[in-house]
């Protein structure tokens, strides 16, 4: 299961989705930019300590809509699995990606990141980026959100034109297809653990 690596090298071409962009940031960008610099700053903080490292992990609820991102990853399983099934591989999949994303790995890698343009529509929004990396590489990203209560959360993202959900989504659907969801439930299990150390 090479589902880590996806992440950092399946990651991105920024397609125009809405329009007008505007330059001037907004509740979804000044949101968006102010949960990820504060991730950013634990994660590749020398001497961060393990708590630290757990409330980055925490902390990407407030960025990512979790069930929304689930359904999406699942498709057509999705419909398959029973109420519990569905609960346990939101769970599983959210914490198993916030380990990913945050790991030093993953955002240990930018120096910075800059907030280009948003476009709402609604209540959606579409906030382009790039990261920079270390030795000058870039990423564009563009992140698709919704509006919940006050606070805007991503369900899709593209890094340099892929979307990682739909790229998770073939790679765990491949699991239940050879397996079962048992199977993957536990090899989520298991990759989690293994990031946790």
């Amino acid at each position: 299961m090479k589902l880590p690596l996806t992440i950092f090298f399946a990651v991105a071409v920024v397609v125009p989705l809405c329009s007008p962009w505007r330059a001037v940031a907004g509740a979804p960008t000044d949101q968006l930019r102010e949960r990820i610099e504060r991730i950013q700053k634990i994660c590749t903080a020398a001497n961060a300590r393990p708590e630290e490292r757990r409330a980055a992990v925490v902390a990407m609820d407030d960025i990512f809509d979790w069930p929304a991102i689930a359904r999406d990853v699942l498709r057509t399983q999705w419909e398959l699995r029973t109420p519990e099934e569905r609960e346990e591989f939101t769970t599983l999949f959210s914490h198993f990606f916030a380990l990913v994303f945050t790991s030093k790995a993953q955002f240990g890698q930018a120096e910075r990141f800059d907030f280009l343009a948003e476009s709402i529509d609604g209540e959606s929004a579409v906030v382009r980026s790039i990261a920079l990396m270390r030795g000058g590489d870039k990423r564009h990203v563009t992140y698709r959100m919704r509006l919940h209560g006050n606070r805007w959360k991503v369900y899709a993202f593209d890094v340099d034109g892929m979307n990682l959900i739909e790229n998770y989504g073939a790679q765990l659907q491949q699991i239940i297809k050879r397996g079962s969801y048992g199977d993957l439930a536990k090899k989520l299990k298991e990759t989690s653990a293994a990031l946790e150390k």
